[in-house]
């Protein structure tokens, strides 16, 4: 079954399987592909490179909790 999401540059995602919020940055190979940045309060500012559309999903903005972590501009 194939994965219809697409996503766009600012689109706050999550891997399928759980982990950080993220935001896209950038999305290339016709979609496939995502780079993303996201922070955790052990880490802020981190590059996520390579990502396969088909393990996101997207985060609704209304059911987001406030993580405590460090915004990235």
């Amino acid at each position: 079954m194939a994965d219809s999401t697409t996503f766009q540059p600012g689109d706050v995602v999550q891997l399928k399987s759980g982990g950080a919020l993220m935001t896209v940055y950038q999305v290339y190979n016709s979609g496939a592909s995502v780079k993303c940045y996201y922070s955790t309060a052990e880490s802020p500012a981190k590059e996520a490179n390579g990502i396969a559309a088909v393990a996101l999903q997207k985060v609704d903005p209304a059911k987001r909790k406030p993580s405590g972590g460090t915004a990235v501009l």
